[in-house]
């Protein structure tokens, strides 16, 4: 039992290896094609520099405090404001950023019915604004707050992951001064309550681990509550469902537990799933409610359809992006079969055009995971409307793709320590950005759509930070010694 499961322990942490690498190529990619290799890799050997220093002196085994929390989420809330503070005056909000915002005021639109993550969002930030004016501003500073919860969390999972102060600190502090994610705040997008229900999702699960008896068996049902509030705002529950079976599958196959704990297992995960299914359940009625008509309760065959369309390579075009749409007309908003039909266009687009995959795949990761400048991009066309350049947009475009191959460098170092350091935690945090990444594959291409994995990168690339200082500083020692 344990060979099997040392075998299936490493075999994933090859694959680890190739999600970092495979964000890397795309990143350099996008620096050559911007012109501006020279400046991004010298960003990124600063950023680097930086985040190894930090952990160069001693006192690493200090304990992570929960003052010490403080700093990152007070940084957040000021880098977020001064991003706004440039920009919020210029940003005019179009396409599904204008809906939501437009619903979160009570002008609802039709497709809060089919896409009802983008039903939620303004549902959640109305009762924001029933406080609070329901200006633009205002709806920005409620993502700077949640921003700042997220923040928060990432400290608290780091703090219970590293169980030391400066990684828990340092994978904080990189997703407060995320230059890309800083500037988002200031759309109106579902992302932001999405980041915070999945970090709260697997801080719980944490807990959960570290509890015992009842209180283990309560906060699994807690934790499943908020993988069904992440649901909501962003398909996450499967994703996070299979990596906590695969995780605990792997590490009693480690540890040779007996028969009875494999049960239990089982049994936490079949909590899991009815208390997030119980969730979205319940949302879902009470949005039929409010809007009035029955809503879809997936849309996995849209972003399919969308995702794996061989003319328009994988990204959204009008042909593609309406089909729902029509569909949910011509059979009078019989979801089910507005669904079926999209698997079969999904399959006879297949079957007609099966070389076309390979290159509408290959079109699409470079798109997925290009140097995180999805996330730029949105904010380029929304300032203005897109009708005038942003200023400094190239420095943007340049320091978030910087920063981001800095982290994408760390995050594989750390990945390549994870051979000889099984940890049960890591390995949750690994395969939520792998799962996603196979998500990506067959959906649709948009560079934004990983924005939700910024915290995870954070945390991943703090650890491989943390490892690769703790090497260096042995190799030190025994030179001395020797």
């Amino acid at each position: 039992m344990r060979s099997f499961g040392r075998f299936c322990y490493l075999a994933f942490c090859v694959m680890f290896l190739a999600l970092p690498a495979l964000a890397l190529c795309g990143s350099l990619y996008q620096l050559l094609s911007m012109g501006a290799f020279v400046w991004g890799a010298l960003g990124a050997a600063a950023v680097l520099a930086v985040g190894i220093l930090f952990f160069r002196r001693q006192g690493e085994a200090e304990k992570p405090r929960l003052r010490w929390a403080i700093l990152p989420v007070l940084l957040s809330v000021l880098f977020r404001l001064v991003c706004f503070w440039q920009i919020g005056d210029h940003m005019q909000m179009l396409y599904d950023y204008q809906t939501a915002l437009e619903s979160a005021r009570g002008v609802y639109a039709a497709k809060e019915a089919i896409f009802t993550h983008w039903a939620f969002y303004p549902r959640i930030l109305s009762l924001w604004f029933s406080v609070f004016s329901d200006s633009y501003a205002s709806a920005v500073l409620f993502h700077i707050v949640v921003g700042a919860g997220s923040v928060f969390l990432t400290y608290l999972i780091g703090a219970m992951l590293f169980k030391q102060l400066r990684p828990a600190l340092a994978a904080s502090l990189l997703l407060a001064l995320w230059p890309s994610y800083g500037y988002y705040h200031s759309v109106t997008s579902n992302e932001h309550l999405a980041i915070f229900s999945m970090l709260l999702t697997v801080f719980l699960f944490l807990t959960a681990l570290r509890s015992q008896g009842k209180k283990r068996w309560f906060f699994v049902v807690l934790t499943g509550f908020a993988a069904g509030s992440a649901d909501l705002f962003k398909q996450f529950s499967p994703v996070f469902l299979i990596a906590v079976f695969l995780c605990l599958f792997v590490f009693l196959c480690l540890r040779e537990k007996g028969k009875s704990a494999f049960l239990q297992a089982g049994a936490a995960l079949v909590l899991l799933f009815f208390a997030s299914s119980l969730v979205t359940g319940a949302a879902h009625k009470a949005l039929e409610r409010y809007l009035g008509e029955p809503v879809c309760r997936n849309t996995m065959a849209h972003f399919f359809y969308v995702g794996l369309n061989a003319e328009a390579q994988g990204v959204w075009s009008e042909e593609t992006g309406m089909k729902i749409y029509e569909l949910t007309e011509e059979y009078d908003g019989d979801y089910d079969k507005v669904q079926e039909e999209l698997w079969t266009l999904v399959i006879q687009d297949l079957k007609e055009n099966p070389e076309a995959l390979p290159n509408t795949i290959l079109h699409k990761m470079k798109i997925d995971w290009a140097a995180d400048s999805g996330v730029v991009d949105w904010i380029s066309w929304l300032y203005e409307g897109g009708t005038a350049p942003m200023p400094y947009i190239s420095l943007l475009y340049v320091g978030s793709a910087a920063y981001y191959i800095a982290i994408m460098l760390l995050l594989f170092c750390g990945s390549l320590f994870a051979f000889t350091k099984q940890n049960i935690g890591m390995m949750l945090l690994r395969l939520i950005p792998f799962g996603y990444a196979l998500l990506l594959v067959f959906s649709e291409a948009q560079g934004r759509y990983q924005m939700v994995l910024f915290p995870f990168f954070a945390l991943l690339a703090a650890n491989g930070a943390q490892q690769l200082m703790i090497l260096l500083r042995k190799k030190r020692e025994e030179k001395i010694k020797s």
